[in-house]
């Protein structure tokens, strides 16, 4: 099964929250020095920052374009004709 992005991007943020919940308690009682603990979340933060430009290249890419014609010039042929 495939997730999309948003919900990856959605766990990965929840896995960010947990993280700055339960790492201070594991350095506490020494199972993580505060720079693993600091480097993991950072990395996470990383990850979650890599899917938002992703979503966001995604959804530019899917912009519908405007065929706007007021910018258009004489020098280019698509002017509209004086009469």
């Amino acid at each position: 099964m495939s997730y999309s992005f948003e919900t990856k991007l959605a766990e990965i943020e929840y896995e960010i929250k947990m993280r700055h919940q339960v790492y201070p308690g594991s350095v506490a009682a020494r199972r993580l020095s505060k720079s693993q603990a600091e480097m993991k979340i950072a990395i996470m933060e990383e990850i979650a920052e890599d899917y938002r430009r992703a979503i966001a290249r995604r959804e530019k890419q899917q912009e519908p374009q405007s065929c706007d014609m007021s910018s258009a010039t004489a020098a280019d042929g698509n002017a509209p004709s004086s009469g």
